[in-house]
């Protein structure tokens, strides 16, 4: 086909142009659901929101890291404690061991161990306000947890639960407005 002149397509170019428009659509509708965020932190933020005025919560910090830049989905701040929650994106059935660097995902998937890289997240968190009461939190939005690990790793409908099970204060109110502050300056939703 000449590209300077408008030329009439054959039966053969039209089937390259249906079979392109077709694979086209396949790739904008029926792309996996993996890791599109958006809907999964916001179910997330919906339960944080309604946990009370004890607890302040902060969305999207970004703290530097060993390999640079590490992105925190939630912390909330409580005078219970400092909850570090990583959202999880993925689909299918998640299990492994907490102590093993990587975990199953379905059939044929591993990701690296959530529980450790929360605990980095923590370590910077540390490195930026001081050592306080955390507790790490893996919340798994799509999937179904298979394996027990404690209050660590969850499903969105028992966070509340484990949020709120912490009922004795070890964070004083000076540490609360210091770690409050710090967290806002790092927060990129301002």
């Amino acid at each position: 086909m000449n590209i300077g002149k408008m030329e009439r397509l054959n039966g053969f170019e039209w089937f390259w142009v249906v079979v392109a428009t077709a694979f086209l659509i396949a790739v904008i509708f029926f792309r996996p659901k993996r890791n599109r965020g958006g809907g999964s932190e916001k179910k997330v933020e919906k339960i944080l929101t309604k946990l009370g005025k004890d607890y302040h919560v902060f969305r999207d910090i970004v703290i530097p890291s060993q390999g640079g830049m590490s992105h925190i989905d939630f912390v909330v701040v409580s005078p219970y404690c400092v909850f570090v929650i990583d959202v999880r994106r993925e689909e299918g059935v998640v299990w492994g061991e907490p102590n093993s660097r990587e975990w199953n995902l379905g059939k044929n998937e591993t990701i690296y161990n959530p529980i450790w890289r929360n605990r980095g997240h923590m370590n910077g968190l540390e490195d930026q306000f001081g050592k306080l009461e955390m507790q790490s939190v893996v919340v798994f939005v799509n999937s179904k947890i298979k394996g027990e690990f404690g209050g660590d790793v969850i499903n969105p409908e028992k966070m509340e639960g484990v949020l709120k099970s912490r009922n004795i204060k070890m964070i004083s109110p000076e540490q609360l407005d210091f770690t409050k502050k710090v967290l806002k300056s790092l927060s990129r939703q301002k």
